[in-house]
C-alpha cells in the first residue's frame, strides 16, 4: 500500500498547505489570479492554525485522556494482564557500527515505558513491527530480554493480528498496550478486532507543551505543527480502518 503512504505524506501537513500555496502561486500570475490569492491565504491560515497552541493544545489534551498507569500501586502477585505489548514507532538508518539502524525517539519512549512496567510488575514483553530491533534495544539499553518477537507487520491492524496470533498460543487474551497516547485509540480498536482485551499504558504524555495562554499562546509552534500532523493523522487512520478492515 505504498500509495496510501505516498497520500498521507502529501496530504497532512506541512506537505498539505504547502502545495495548496504552491498552487495559489501558480494560478496568481494567470488570468485565475483571484482563485490564486485565495489559495495562498488558505495556505498561510491553515499552516498558522495547525501550529497555534490555543487550538491545538486543547485538542491535545483531549486526545490524552487515559489515565496514568502507576505500576508501583498495582498487586504484582495478581497483575491485570499477563503480558505488555511494545509497539514500534519506525526507524531510522544508523552508523554501521550501530548495526546499520536505530529505533526512533518516540519508539525509545515506548519501549522505557515498557520496560518500567516490566520491571514493576514481571509481566513478559512482546514486542511487534521492527520487532528484532526493539528485541535488541531492549536488551541492550534496558538489560530485558523480549520473551515475543513479531516482525512482519507493517501497520497497526497488522501489529494486532500478527500479536493476538502469538498470544493465543501461550494462552493470553489480555495485555498492557504500550504506546504513545495520541495512537491508543486506534491501537485499542486493532487489538479489540483481533480479539485481545487492553489494558492502555501511554507513552509521551502532554506534559511540558506550550502554553496557550496569554500572547505565546497565538505564536505559531514547531512542536504544535508536529501535534497536529499526528493527531490528523490518527483521525484519518482510524476512518480508514473502519472502512478497510471494518472496525467498528
Amino acid at each position: 500500500m505504498r500509495w496510501v503512504i505516498r497520500v498521507k505524506q502529501l496530504s497532512l501537513p506541512p506537505a498539505g498547505p504547502l502545495l495548496i500555496g504552491a498552487a495559489g502561486l501558480t494560478l496568481a500570475v494567470t488570468s485565475w489570479q483571484r482563485l490564486g490569492l485565495t489559495l495562498i491565504a488558505v495556505s498561510l491560515g491553515s499552516l498558522y492554525l495547525l501550529s497555534a497552541p490555543w487550538l491545538i493544545g486543547p485538542w491535545l489534551r483531549r486526545v490524552d485522556r487515559y489515565p496514568h498507569f502507576d505500576p508501583t500501586a498495582a498487586d504484582r502477585s495478581k497483575p491485570q494482564a499477563d503480558a505488555i505489548v511494545i509497539l514500534d514507532c519506525g526507524r531510522m538508518n544508523a552508523p554501521a557500527e550501530r548495526g546499520g539502524e536505530m529505533v526512533t525517539a518516540r519508539t525509545l519512549e515506548r519501549l522505557d515505558e515498557g520496560a518500567r512496567l516490566h520491571r514493576s510488575l514481571g509481566t513478559p514483553i512482546l514486542v511487534t513491527g521492527y520487532g528484532n530491533l526493539l528485541r535488541r534495544v531492549l536488551a541492550d539499553s534496558f538489560g530485558i530480554e523480549a520473551r515475543w518477537v513479531e516482525s512482519q507487520s507493517c501497520n497497526t491492524h497488522e501489529n494486532a493480528m500478527f500479536s493476538a496470533d502469538i498470544l493465543r498460543r501461550d494462552g493470553i487474551e489480555r495485555v498492557y498496550l504500550v504506546t504513545h497516547f495520541w495512537h491508543l485509540k486506534r491501537s485499542l480498536v486493532a487489538f479489540r478486532h483481533a480479539g485481545i482485551e487492553s489494558i492502555p499504558i501511554p507513552a509521551g504524555r502532554t506534559a511540558g507543551a506550550p502554553s496557550e495562554a496569554g500572547l505565546m499562546g497565538l505564536a505559531p509552534s514547531v512542536r504544535m505543527l508536529e501535534s497536529s500532523y499526528l493527531l490528523l493523522h490518527e483521525w484519518i487512520g482510524i476512518r480508514w480502518y473502519q472502512l478497510r478492515y471494518r472496525y467498528r
